[in-house]
Parts: C-alpha cells; sequence; structure tokens
C-alpha cells in the first residue's frame, strides 16, 4: 500500500460525513456559529496542508518541492 493509499484509508476510519456531522453538532451545541464553524475548519485544513510542503537544498539554495500546496494553503486561509 503506497502513501496516498494509507491515507484515504485514515480518512475513511477516522472521518465519516456521519462523524462529521457529528462534529459539526457538537460545535453547535457549544454555540459556535457556523462562520466560526467554517473559520476553523479552514484553520485546520490550511495546517494539515502545512504539512505536506516539502523544501530540498542543494548548495545553499532552498526549493520548495510541491509549490501547489503552497497555493491550497494561500487560498484556504482567505
Amino acid at each position: 500500500m503506497n502513501k496516498e493509499q494509507r491515507r484515504k484509508v485514515t480518512w475513511k476510519i477516522f472521518m465519516t460525513k456521519k462523524d462529521f456531522n457529528a462534529v459539526k453538532k457538537a460545535l453547535t451545541a457549544l454555540d459556535f456559529t457556523d462562520l466560526e464553524q467554517t473559520d476553523m475548519f479552514s484553520i485546520i485544513s490550511a495546517i494539515l496542508h502545512l504539512g505536506n510542503i516539502g523544501f530540498s537544498e542543494d548548495e545553499g539554495i532552498s526549493t520548495i518541492l510541491k509549490p501547489e500546496v503552497v497555493d491550497t494553503v494561500s487560498k484556504v486561509v482567505k
């Protein structure tokens, strides 16, 4: 099983639609507004995506390995 397949299996195990709805219901019960929930999920998403950014270094010059991930993070936090 490759890394992408493991990631999909992990998400299937830990975050089903039913689980997500239960989290949203709990946040609503704690008086989080829809906007606050959306903001929270955006922040969490950005943090998770940041973990996918990789860097390489060659002769003192750093390069971002996956610039598309940086684009994704910037869109998520807008």
